[in-house]
């Protein structure tokens, strides 16, 4: 059984593989941590409408430990709502993408 992340703990987590394979793994919370070649983020696996999300909380070490649980109970609370959580990264992304350019 998983347990609870500490920034110790995390700060031990490095790739293990020869050919650096990303890696992930989580607490009973739900919340994740996603270890790749240069660098950690704070992820959440949920379903929104029975289609199986991913949303990354932040960077860590950028996003803190404590910051990484209160994304994470935000994102909750939304899913509770009906909402999905990650929809506002997918329109700020969007919105970038489609945003004009200095040529337009």
């Amino acid at each position: 059984m998983s347990k609870q992340f500490t920034d110790a703990s995390i700060r031990a987590l490095k790739l293990t593989s020869k050919t650096g394979d990303r890696y992930e793994k989580f607490e009973p919370s739900g919340l994740g941590i996603r270890v790749g070649n240069k660098s950690k983020a704070f992820i959440f696996l949920y379903r929104h409408n029975r289609k199986p999300r991913r949303m990354t909380l932040g960077r860590y070490p950028e996003m803190a430990l404590v910051g990484a649980r209160l994304a994470l109970a935000e994102a909750k609370k939304r899913l509770e709502k009906g909402e999905d959580p990650g929809a506002k990264a997918i329109e700020q992304r969007r919105a970038e993408r489609d945003a004009e350019t200095v040529n337009e």
